[in-house]
């Protein structure tokens, strides 16, 4: 591969969007949102792609997937694909991880989706923000001198009331779709499970943990950090630049050119009681004090 990935492992609504967008601002990239999941949005065709197009329609991925067609052949098969990387992705599945058989042809295969994405786009850098520690972990395996990964994590009781919260998710265009509203146990032990999973990519050498707190506090000092640490160069002047982005949290048309403004506004937790509150910043002290 001729590219580098830049990937994003976190907790959904931890400002995964913010941190994709303005690493976009430099020469040479392409976001693409949570590129895993085209194995199942490409191929149901339901959904729009960040460009605006219906994903079916859309001359980046219909590229990938002829390129996927003719390098495998009668061998390739999008629900077997997506089957195998459900394994990888879904969370239960968490404490067999090691014990999946990965393929050469599934190595084979990612490797190519990405040198496809770079080839027809053009892009020398893409930018992931899939999230998922597991699909992070696999890329791991397979092209670790390629990947530069950054774990984004947000303060837990911020993300519980995010969750709380009726959001409509915008790719879908042919029908109006949710995001689910998370109960208290499920937030935790997905923002836990991430946090766990996400630290086996510390043994990386390409790795940064970063939090959402900082990212928005102390902007400019933890961007020159990652910078440094990956060889980027960021335009001084942010903007809300287009994507290709296949799920996640597509940028509106009217953002698109606008500036990026970074604001350190504390979130107001409505939706939480101050239980619920109190419950959700203990569980992070307790595993900011067990996990380090």
């Amino acid at each position: 591969m001729d590219c580098k990935i830049i990937y994003i492992v976190g907790d959904g609504r931890s400002g995964s969007t913010l941190l994709e967008n303005v690493l976009r601002n430099q020469n040479n990239t392409i976001n693409v949102g949570e590129c895993f999941r085209f194995w199942e949005r490409y191929y149901r065709n339901e959904t729009i792609c960040g460009c605006n197009k219906l994903i079916g329609n859309c001359e980046l991925w219909t590229g990938v997937d002829a390129n996927l067609r003719n390098t495998f052949g009668d061998d390739y098969d999008s629900k077997k694909v997506e089957q195998s990387i459900k394994k990888f992705t879904t969370y239960k599945y968490q404490k067999h991880f090691n014990e999946f058989e990965v393929s050469e042809q599934l190595k084979d295969l990612i490797i190519t989706f990405y040198s496809s994405i770079a080839h027809i786009s053009g892009a020398n850098i893409i930018i992931d923000s899939s999230k998922s520690p597991g699909w992070a972990i696999l890329l791991s395996r397979f092209i670790p001198e390629n990947v530069l990964f950054i774990h984004l994590e947000r303060e837990l009781a911020s993300v519980a009331d995010s969750w709380k919260k009726k959001v409509v998710l915008p790719e879908y265009v042919l029908s109006q779709r949710y995001m689910p509203v998370k109960s208290d146990l499920n937030i935790i032990r997905t923002w836990t499970r991430v946090k766990v999973m996400g630290r086996r990519l510390k043994e990386t050498n390409n790795y940064i943990f970063l939090r959402y707190e900082d990212l928005v506090n102390n902007f400019e000092a933890v961007i020159n950090h990652v910078q440094l640490k990956y060889g980027l160069e960021i335009f001084s002047e942010l903007k809300w630049r287009g994507s290709h982005s296949i799920a996640g949290n597509p940028v509106r048309d009217q953002m698109l050119g606008k500036d990026i403004i970074i604001t350190d506004k504390k979130s107001k937790l409505e939706r939480l009681n101050k239980k619920q509150v109190m419950l959700f910043r203990l569980w992070e002290w307790g595993c900011n004090l067990f996990l380090r």
